[in-house]
């Protein structure tokens, strides 16, 4: 909502996905924290996407005449000690894609990362260890045995979402 070269205002995608991800019943495993940012542009260093565990850059794309809305996704990043570059796990992942593949990486990342050695429990970690392509068929499998979930329609929502100053 603040960059003039945007695809499209991300402040509606970044507050719904935080509200689902925060106390969801199945991310409650975590070794430690896991870090999200989003950005509206591929141009500027906005949300820094690159240097967290999920980053989102919007993205449009024409599908049989309509502008469609979504993001590509990266997966991995972090700073600290062990700085590390996101990698691509998707070039565009529609916007109703949104939450269940969010869910479905932090699944894994609850199952099979660090839980003992706080300083190696971030998911750079389980990402170097398992390869991305690994790591992607790992999500994948997640993915497909998902139960719908009606939050997931949460984009139909999206144009109602107002920021307003405080």
């Amino acid at each position: 909502g603040v960059c003039g070269g945007e695809a499209f205002d991300v402040s509606p995608y970044a507050h719904a996905l935080t509200f689902y991800l925060l106390g969801h019943e199945d991310l409650q495993d975590f070794g430690r924290k896991v870090k999200v940012s989003f950005s509206g542009c591929s141009e500027q260093a906005c949300g820094l996407v690159s240097f967290h565990d999920l980053g989102f850059v919007a993205k449009t794309q024409l599908k049989d005449g309509q502008q469609q809305r979504g993001f590509e996704f990266y997966v991995g990043g972090g700073l600290g000690a062990v700085p590390n570059q996101a990698e691509l796990l998707e070039s565009f992942l529609p916007e109703r894609e949104l939450f269940p593949l969010s869910l479905a990486v932090c699944r894994v990342f609850a199952r099979l990362g660090e839980k003992d050695n706080r300083s190696r429990a971030r998911m750079k970690f389980l990402l170097n260890k398992l390869g991305l392509e690994e790591f992607r068929r790992l999500v994948q499998e997640e993915r497909a045995i998902l139960p719908e979930d009606p939050r997931w329609e949460y984009v139909d929502q999206i144009d109602d979402f107002e920021d307003l100053p405080l």
